[in-house]
């Protein structure tokens, strides 16, 4: 979802008529690759923003439309919500609170979901490469400069 704040900006840089993407980065202040994702969801599929307006040199222009169905702020507080809980769920499985694999069967709504007993979390160890630091492949920064005449 695209942030409120930058669809409004865009929105508003339309009011005066079409515009270049180029321009439209000048105008609102909007970074070129957010701009751009902003307008394809803003795009013709919503009808608030058609950026397929060539203009007399062929650059593809975008002009105003109808107005953007943004403002379904619940929807956007759901998404969000959906997203930090997706996050806090895979820092809960990285920091090992549970067995992994049990992790992942109540992720995919497995009905027979338990704990294995031979994961990392469930052993209590490490699998072999994780078990013990490899030797660096050159001496720590500090130690080179203080060799150094």
């Amino acid at each position: 979802m695209p942030d409120p704040d930058h669809a409004a900006a865009v929105l508003a840089a339309l009011d005066t008529g079409p515009a270049s993407v180029v321009a439209l980065e000048a105008t609102t202040g909007i970074r070129r690759g957010r701009l751009e994702a902003l307008l394809k969801v803003m795009g013709p599929g919503i009808g608030a923003v058609g950026c397929a307006v060539p203009d007399a040199a062929g650059r593809p222009t975008c002009a105003p439309g109808g107005r953007l169905g943004l403002t379904d702020h619940s929807r956007r507080a759901a998404l969000v919500a959906q997203r930090h809980n997706e996050a806090n769920v895979m820092r809960s499985y990285a920091a090992g609170t549970g067995c992994l694999m049990e992790f992942l069967q109540l992720a995919l709504d497995d009905p027979t979901a338990g704990p294995c007993g031979h994961c990392s979390v469930c052993t209590g160890t490490l699998p072999a490469p994780g078990r013990s630091r490899p030797p660096p492949a050159w001496p720590p920064p500090r130690s080179w400069l203080l060799r150094r005449p």
